[in-house]
């Protein structure tokens, strides 16, 4: 169990200072955002798309930390921004059609690990 504690330790000491505050106080953030959008301009109904920006953070984190590319969280970023297009622009129609570049990006991703 003491080990697991090390490696804690010892990756956030390795993050810079900002990036270490930003990971800790993001979804106190977000929540506060998400609050003052809705309290103050009413805007509820479109103002919970900004809780896609917790995973979508920690996702190019890792995978800028791990220098790779599979750990994106590329089907967060894909439904992140279809709900953006439906929701606020209503077009939903046509952009569905992004939910099937989700399996070419980790097929590319894959063959340019690969090489």
């Amino acid at each position: 169990m003491q080990e697991r504690k090390w490696f804690f330790k010892r990756q956030k000491r390795d993050m810079p200072l900002g990036i270490q505050i930003i990971s800790e106080c993001l979804p106190l953030l977000v929540v506060v955002a998400y609050l003052l959008f809705g309290f103050l301009m009413n805007a509820w109904h479109p103002a919970w798309l900004i809780f896609f920006a917790i995973p979508l953070y920690y996702g190019t984190v890792g995978a800028v930390k791990y220098k790779s590319a599979n750990v994106f969280p590329y089907p967060v970023l894909v439904a992140f921004v279809y709900l953006l297009c439906g929701c606020v622009w209503e077009m939903w129609h046509p952009h569905w059609v992004m939910f099937l570049t989700i399996p070419f990006y980790y097929g590319a991703v894959s063959l340019i690990k690969n090489n």
